[in-house]
Parts: structure tokens; sequence; C-alpha cells
């Protein structure tokens, strides 16, 4: 067995995937067990895993913050059993986990909320140093698409904000209005990457379910497309 396929075998059997295992011969299968439970090689697994969940919990603080200890350990238990914590690329893992997190978040909720701020704060700040301002004549012509930014997200509260946050710092229960209040708009063209979205900047981006022509509604929605390609919060395809 090469050293990559025993790194491979070992991986997965720490991580109890036994579809990675199955090329392996009887004689590979049993030294590789015999590896695994080895005091030695259960010691630096438990570091190895302990270091992961640090980094998790790290990237996903404020959520994590948010929940029961019992959720919380669940939480990085699950996500670092599958190869979580690892990346040495914050933003991506942190993508990557708040968004594990908010498959396992009842919606709506406030916890929720919160999950998806720290997840759009990461997606817009990441690219805050590299986005370039869309021409305004772009959205003029006849045949320009649009679509939301991948880096930008619009985050519905259903109280005030700063009642949310709050009530989060004095570990308060708070009620939740049936709507939305309002929503935050993340996008890496903002100045500090988040802002309050206007009535109009919200209907164009859930009209934005797929890519529209900007024409379409521009008696409705102009000064939002405006808006929103000044934040970097859609895109636009104007080759046609």
């Amino acid at each position: 067995m090469s050293l990559a396929a025993m790194q491979a075998a070992l991986g997965a059997r720490i991580r109890n995937i036994d579809s990675d295992l199955q090329d392996l011969t009887t004689n590979e299968l049993a030294r590789i067990d015999r590896i695994v439970a080895s005091p030695g090689f259960q010691l630096t697994a438990n570091i190895q895993r302990s270091w992961c969940e640090s980094r998790a919990a790290t990237v996903a603080r404020q959520t994590l913050a948010a929940v029961s200890p019992d959720v919380r350990e669940q939480m990085l238990h699950e996500w670092t059993a599958q190869g979580g914590g690892t990346s040495s690329f914050v933003e991506s893992e942190a993508d990557a986990f708040l968004e594990f997190i908010a498959r396992r978040l009842p919606e709506p909720s406030h916890v929720l909320t919160l999950c998806r701020l720290e997840q759009a704060a990461y997606r817009a700040a990441s690219m805050a140093d590299a986005c370039a301002p869309i021409p305004r004549s772009a959205l003029a012509r006849s045949k320009t698409l649009i679509k939301r930014s991948a880096h930008a997200t619009l985050v519905p509260f259903y109280v005030e904000p700063a009642r949310l946050f709050d009530a989060l710092q004095d570990n308060a229960a708070i009620a939740r209005d049936a709507a939305p209040v309002c929503h935050l708009l993340f996008a890496p063209g903002i100045p500090g990457v988040v802002r309050r979205a206007s009535e109009n900047e919200i209907a164009l981006w859930f009209a934005l379910t797929a890519p529209m022509q900007a024409l379409g509604r521009r008696h409705l929605l102009l000064a939002a497309m405006t808006s929103l390609a000044a934040a970097n919060a859609i895109e636009v395809d104007a080759r046609n």
C-alpha cells in the first residue's frame, strides 16, 4: 500500500467512511485498524479533532454562541467528522461551515438570521478589495442581463437589528414578527460591506431568482438596479 493510500484509509477509518475502504485487502484493513486502535494514534487524532473544532468554532463564533452547548458540540462534531476545520482558507471554510449550520436551524429564526449575517459578512469581505465598479452605461443596453452577485446577500431580520443584537448580548429571549421588518444588504462595494436595503432593492433582489434583462422592469426598478450595481450586489452581462 502506498503512503498516500494509507493516509486516505486512515482518514476514512477515523471518519467511519467504509465506502473509501472497499479496495483494500483483508490484511491491509487489519493493519489500518491496528494503527487506528493504538494509543499514540488515538492521542494524535484527538488533538487534531480538537484543533479542527476550535478552528471551526472561531469562524462561526456568534452563531454558535446563540445555540445550546449540546447543539454546538453536535454541530462541531459532525462538521469535523466529515473533514471540516482543516482548510487554511478562512473565508471558504467559514462559508461552508455556516451553510452547514444553517441547514440545521429552524427557518425563520433569530439564530438563522445571525448565521446568515456571519456568512454574508465573510462573502462580501472576501471581495471588498477586489471588486470593480459596474458602469451605469451597462444597465442602459437593451440586451444586458443582470443577476445576483455570488458575493452579495440579503439577510432578513424579524426584529430591528439593534434589538436583536442587544438581546444576544444580554443573553435574553426576544419574540419575532411573522414577517421580516427589514433586510440588511451585504455586498463588497458597500463601505463596511453592509447597509439597510430599500424596498425597491428588496423587490429586485427577489425578482432575480434567475438572470433577467435589465430593461425588463425598467419603469419600476431602474433606481434599484443602479444602487445594487454600485454596491456590486449584482453582476451584469452586456456582451450581447
